[in-house]
């Protein structure tokens, strides 16, 4: 696979050897808008690879149904999808309705875990494994009372959603 490649409305970006970043792919006009009445707010999703699983870092901005998981699953190819969510605002949740099959990893002062029959609930250093990548949760409350950042130590990776900075 390219390290670099588009499926509307995405594009995808090896930024590392195991770590994808996946953006909005939409440009907007120069009134801020795009065609389908949006507005101009990108929003990263980073995949991690590891031999058996990936794991998805938020699931974007609302679009067609199927849109971020097609380009998951070119990502995947067919290991496990699992999805951790950083915080429950529609930019980083709008897609998450296409990993309803998966296990979903959700700040538990930000989700109603009720809804989500496939959902954990993440608190404070708990920990996701993926093979040779462990992320601690870290709580960073303030853009929500659930924000949710992810720590890899050793291998020197955040994700963490809007606590710090945007975009």
């Amino acid at each position: 696979m390219n390290s670099y490649f588009e499926m509307e409305p995405y594009s995808a970006e090896l930024i590392l050897p195991d770590v994808w970043h996946v953006q909005d792919a939409t440009i907007a006009n120069p009134a801020g808008e795009h065609h389908d009445g949006s507005f101009n707010n990108p929003s990263s999703i980073y995949v991690i690879e590891d031999a058996h699983k990936v794991l998805v870092i938020d699931a974007g901005n609302p679009h067609e149904k199927g849109a971020l998981r097609t380009i998951v699953n070119q990502i995947a190819q067919g290991r496990v999808i699992e999805v951790a969510i950083t915080h429950n605002h529609f930019d980083h949740v709008g897609q998450l309705a296409d990993f309803d099959d998966c296990t979903l990893y959700l700040p538990l002062k930000d989700f109603d875990l009720t809804h989500y029959p496939n959902g954990k609930g993440i608190q404070d250093q708990d920990q996701i494994r993926l093979g040779r990548h462990t992320f601690v949760c870290i709580e960073t409350p303030g853009h929500t009372a659930g924000s949710m950042c992810y720590y890899d130590a050793c291998h020197h990776l955040l994700a963490t959603g809007d606590a710090f900075g945007s975009s």
